[in-house]
C-alpha cells in the first residue's frame, strides 16, 4: 500500500474543522498540537466510546471516499505506554483500516476521562447522530464517574437540560430494548411511551414490543395501548392488536351480548 492515499487533505482540514468541531480546534491550537502519522496497529478504541453500533456500510463508503479524496480529518488520540487510544474519529479509523493503510493522520491530545467523553459526544452528534440510547448511556457514565448533574452535563454538551433528562430515561428501559432501538428495529416513536409501562409493568414491557415489531404499529397507537393500560378505568379491559390497528373489547360487555343472545334465543 502506498502512502499517497493516507495523506492528509490539508486544503479541506481547516473548513471541515470549523464547521463540525470548533470546541476541539480551540484545544488543539491552544496546545500547539501538530498532525503526526501514528502506526495503525498501535491504535485501539476507546472504552469511552458512546457510539454502541457503527454501521459497515457507512465505513464501506467513507472508506471509499478516503480512497478517493485523502483523509480530510486526522483522528484524536491519546498516548499511553504501549498504544494510543482514540478520543475521536473511531469510524475514520476502521475506514483507514479497511483500506489497508499503515500509518494514519493523528493528533495527540492530553486529555481526562470526563474530556475524552465530552469530546467524543460532541464528535459524534455533529456528525451522523448518535441513538437516543447511546448519548444518554453516555450521561449516566459521566454522573457516576464525575457526579455532574443533568445541567452541568447541558452545558458541557451543548444540549438542553431536558434533552440530557429524556435520553436519561431511555436508560432505565431494559437491554434488550435499548439494542432494538440502537439497531434500529424500533423507532424512538414507539420506544418513548414504553418508559412509562416499564415503570408500573416492566415484565409487559418486552411482550408489548415484540409485538410492535411484529405488527408494525405506528408511535400513535403504541401511546394508546399505553394510555389505556395505564388509566385505571380501562384496567378490566383487553387490547386485541392487528396490524397497526387496536380494538379495546371490554369482556362485561361481552357477557351481557352472551347472555342477551341466550335470553332472546
Amino acid at each position: 500500500m502506498t502512502t499517497k492515499n493516507n495523506k492528509l487533505n490539508t486544503d479541506n482540514l481547516k473548513k471541515i474543522f470549523n464547521k463540525d468541531f470548533n470546541k476541539t480546534i480551540e484545544m488543539v491550537e491552544s496546545n500547539n498540537k501538530k498532525i503526526e502519522y501514528i502506526d495503525i496497529e498501535k491504535i485501539k478504541p476507546s472504552k469511552l466510546q458512546p457510539r454502541k453500533y457503527i454501521d459497515f456500510t457507512y465505513i464501506k463508503t467513507l472508506a471509499n471516499s478516503i480512497a478517493n479524496n485523502g483523509l480530510l480529518q486526522p483522528i484524536i488520540l491519546k498516548k499511553h505506554n504501549n498504544f494510543y487510544e482514540i478520543i475521536a474519529g473511531e469510524r475514520r479509523f476502521k475506514a483507514c483500516s479497511l483500506l489497508k493503510y499503515k500509518s494514519i493522520p493523528s493528533i495527540l491530545m492530553n486529555l481526562n476521562h470526563l474530556q475524552m467523553t465530552e469530546t467524543s459526544i460532541i464528535e459524534n452528534t455533529q456528525r451522523v447522530n448518535l441513538s437516543i440510547i447511546e448519548q444518554g448511556i453516555a450521561f449516566r457514565n459521566m454522573i457516576a464517574l464525575y457526579n455532574l448533574n443533568h445541567n452541568e452535563i447541558a452545558q458541557k454538551v451543548g444540549k438542553s437540560r431536558s434533552f440530557v433528562t429524556n435520553s436519561l430515561r431511555f436508560t432505565h428501559l431494559p437491554t434488550k430494548l435499548q439494542e432494538l432501538l440502537i439497531n434500529k428495529k424500533i423507532t424512538m416513536g414507539q420506544l418513548r411511551p414504553l418508559i412509562s409501562l416499564n415503570n408500573h409493568h416492566p415484565e409487559e414491557v418486552l411482550p408489548l414490543a415484540q409485538k410492535i415489531i411484529n405488527n408494525n404499529i405506528n408511535s400513535r397507537n403504541v401511546e394508546m395501548i399505553v394510555n389505556k393500560r395505564l388509566n385505571k378505568k380501562f384496567n378490566s379491559n383487553k387490547l386485541k392488536i392487528t396490524k397497526n390497528k387496536i380494538e379495546i373489547i371490554n369482556p362485561t360487555e361481552d357477557i351481557i351480548k352472551k347472555i342477551k343472545k341466550i335470553f332472546n334465543n
